[in-house]
């Protein structure tokens, strides 16, 4: 593979994927699907190859297949059918989109920062390649210097995904913008619901900042939409202990140890509950307050 300049200019000089490569690779990876059981990567696989062989010149293609190749973690295949599709129609598809998380994925975050500053002067700055090129600088400059994007990307997208969203509010977080993830946690929860795993990312925060009244509503909340209360019982006697009420803690852990007993003994006895009532019983073993 031939070295790209490190400048955010110019791009790399082309990989091109030609028909000889195409079917080589196609040969040996599909072997290997038989073994590693990828069905539908080797079945999209097949699709654009048997178009390619109708279409060679068709650019749209070779930009699917980089896509699938990025999906599939074939970072030199998605390359080179990147460049082949900016060879045939330039400018025609985000491929410094692709050329950037690819590059990040194979940990060259210089050449990844000069393809999404491509992009992003070239089409417009996007969630996705904020987000992307926030990692760079990240990599590159500190952390501090990716809070720009970060925020850029979290204003501009409709509705951030979860991975985002989680990403973005962790970065504050390294950083003391406590309030500010707090802020996007909540407005993603509007958003998007009851995420389990933006809900648990709140919790974390409330309990973190000492927020500890706003934790007690949250863990009710998702006591009340878990299949067992169980878990979220012990958590609220936890979240009790942290405010520096042991005997409110204490009372807590009593009214889980009692909810225990009550049920049935079949219930009682799984797995799940038995490791419950040892946190129970472990907690009210500590000298009353």
């Amino acid at each position: 593979m031939p070295r790209f300049p490190l400048t955010a200019n110019p791009r790399p000089p082309p990989l091109r994927l030609g028909r000889p490569a195409l079917g080589m690779w196609l040969a040996a990876v599909l072997a290997a699907g038989s073994a590693f059981g990828h069905g539908a990567f080797h079945d999209r696989l097949r699709e654009l190859t048997a178009a390619l062989e109708a279409k060679p010149r068709d650019a749209r293609l070779h930009f699917e297949l980089a896509q699938i190749f990025c999906q599939h973690g074939d970072w030199l295949m998605a390359l080179a059918a990147a460049d082949s599709a900016d060879e045939l129609q330039p400018g025609a598809f985000p491929t410094d989109l692709l050329r950037g998380e690819v590059l990040l994925a194979r940990e060259d975050p210089a050449k990844a920062r000069a393809a999404l500053d491509r992009l992003i002067a070239t089409r417009g700055p996007t969630p996705q390649a904020l987000i992307l090129r926030a990692r760079t600088k990240a990599l590159l400059e500190g952390a501090e210097s990716a809070l720009p994007d970060y925020r850029a990307a979290v204003r501009q997208a409709d509705r951030p995904g979860v991975d985002q969203v989680r990403e973005v509010a962790a970065a504050f977080v390294r950083l003391g913008h406590r309030a500010e993830a707090a802020d996007l946690l909540d407005r993603a929860i509007v958003e998007a619901g009851p995420d389990p795993a933006l809900l648990l990312e709140a919790l974390d925060l409330e309990i973190a900042t000492g927020r500890f009244a706003a934790a007690l509503r949250r863990v009710d909340a998702l006591q009340a939409a878990a299949p067992r209360p169980e878990p979220w019982m012990a958590r609220r006697a936890e979240v009790l202990a942290q405010t520096g009420d042991p005997a409110a803690a204490r009372a807590a852990w009593l009214v889980l140890q009692r909810h225990l007993e009550s049920l049935p003994n079949l219930e009682r006895g799984s797995p799940a509950l038995r490791a419950v009532a040892a946190q129970a019983q472990a907690a009210l073993a500590l000298p009353s307050p």
